[in-house]
């Protein structure tokens, strides 16, 4: 099945959003067959592949969190397209 997914999460903060994607998120990334993460000038972002091939790619802005998802590259490539608030 084709598959695409686009999470916008709004916190109450940034310091709430961090939370989030330290306890959420990078466990799932953490747990990918290929991934990275890092914390960069205050900001999270983490990408990985999991195990069926799927790309994942997510962030934190200030106080919203994003996680976008395709269950391979071309629907990840879709997934960036159809999100207007990221570009390549």
């Amino acid at each position: 099945a084709a598959e695409i997914h686009i999470s916008v999460i709004k916190s109450d903060g940034s310091a709430s959003a961090d939370a989030y994607f330290k306890s959420i998120i990078v466990p799932q990334v953490d747990a990918m067959v290929n991934h990275s993460r890092a914390k960069v000038n205050g900001l999270w972002f983490a990408s990985g592949t999991d195990e069926h091939g799927g790309h994942w790619y997510g962030w934190v802005n200030h106080n919203w969190v994003f996680w976008l998802f395709g269950a391979n590259e071309e629907l990840f490539d879709k997934a960036i397209d159809e999100f207007s608030f990221i570009a390549r």
